[in-house]
């Protein structure tokens, strides 16, 4: 049989070549030689050979129903902890053979459920989710679908989805202990708005746990609710914070992740407040840029931080949707990484004449 040198090489080809069907010939790609005889096996693979076939991925996956694709949609893409979760997905996911396709909902949950239905038409295989919401019917509903469904760093409610995050008990745990080793009297807490974001959520019941477990009392006062993006806000709120002090209290402030962190330390600084001396200063350093920017490093003089592997992160929820690709029938597995305090001298209180209000 004679081809143009031009044209790929078929299916048709093969089974023409070999003197077999085309069903065989596609059984014999796909590993299912079973029922064929030694005989009819081997011409097939010196046909193949010969004509040197390369089967096409896309048609092959199309018809085993999958793709290699997995969609993964990310709640704010703009945020250097995003970029690092991304890095840990998308090594992971195409070292084992699939192709991530990265999307950004801006925090708005009608635009995730665009891209999960235009996901779905595409035929993705798995779905990664950062959601910008804990109340998510859309995800339950394509979850209980069958469609392999992983949650990385945020939760929802009402459904046991498998989920990669963070201990966030353990976090609040080890920096309300340590303030309070550290002499100070008086720690709030500072975070955006949570009620849609779990980590936040979470994040902020630990902090009241914990201040009751370790300092006995109910800390729910000293929560302070900011606005990032607005720096009159963030003033507005610490000195809400400055003016609730009592003569002798020792004050200091844990910031729930790491723009927060920075938003406050510019408006303790707008402000005149020192760092240790005025008021300590703590949050979480969660880029993980492997000290390329060690942010906390380069602040005067030093900021505490709660270390999370944002990279490891997004490596776990690549590695948890693999498994539950390969395996359906799993139950749901919850993994949280654990959080390393780094302590620096922005929370080495040093006495000085206390605060007013």
């Amino acid at each position: 049989m004679a081809l143009n040198a031009n044209r790929r090489v078929t299916i048709n080809d093969i089974a023409a070549a070999a003197g077999v069907s085309r069903t065989t010939v596609s059984r014999y790609i796909n590993g299912q030689t079973h029922l064929m005889s030694e005989e009819t096996r081997s011409r097939l693979g010196r046909v193949i050979e010969l004509l040197d076939y390369r089967p096409s991925d896309i048609a092959r996956n199309l018809r085993r129903r999958t793709t290699k694709m997995i969609g993964v949609i990310i709640a704010d893409i703009v945020s250097p902890f995003s970029s690092a979760v991304i890095v840990g997905i998308e090594e992971t996911l195409e070292r084992n053979g699939y192709t991530p396709l990265f999307v950004n909902c801006n925090e708005d949950l009608r635009q995730e459920e665009r891209f999960i239905q235009s996901f779905l038409a595409r035929g993705i295989d798995g779905l990664i989710v950062n959601t910008p919401s804990t109340s998510n019917k859309q995800l339950i509903s394509v979850a209980c679908q069958g469609t392999p469904v992983i949650l990385c760093d945020r939760n929802v409610k009402d459904y046991d989805f498998d989920l990669a995050s963070f201990d966030n008990r353990q976090l609040m745990e080890q920096v309300v202990r340590h303030l309070h080793q550290a002499g100070y009297s008086r720690p709030a807490l500072f975070v955006e708005p949570y009620e849609q974001n779990s980590t936040r959520l979470y994040r902020l019941e630990g902090f009241l746990r914990s201040m009751e477990e370790v300092y006995g009392r109910d800390a729910a006062g000293d929560v302070y609710i900011i606005h990032t993006g607005e720096k009159e806000n963030v003033i507005a709120q610490l000195q809400r914070f400055v003016s609730s002090l009592l003569p002798g209290e020792t004050p200091a402030i844990f910031c729930a992740n790491t723009v927060t962190t920075l938003r406050v330390y510019h408006g303790m600084r707008s402000l005149g407040l020192r760092i240790p001396e005025d008021m300590g200063l703590c949050g979480t350093e969660d880029w993980d840029w492997d000290q390329g920017l060690n942010w906390p490093v380069f602040m005067a003089p030093g900021i505490t931080t709660a270390t999370l592997a944002a990279r490891k992160l997004g490596k776990c929820a690549a590695e948890l949707l693999l498994q539950r690709i390969a395996s359906p029938e799993l139950p749901p597995q919850r993994i949280y990484l654990p959080v390393e305090m780094v302590v620096r001298a922005s929370t080495q209180h040093r006495p000085s004449p206390p605060l007013r209000g």
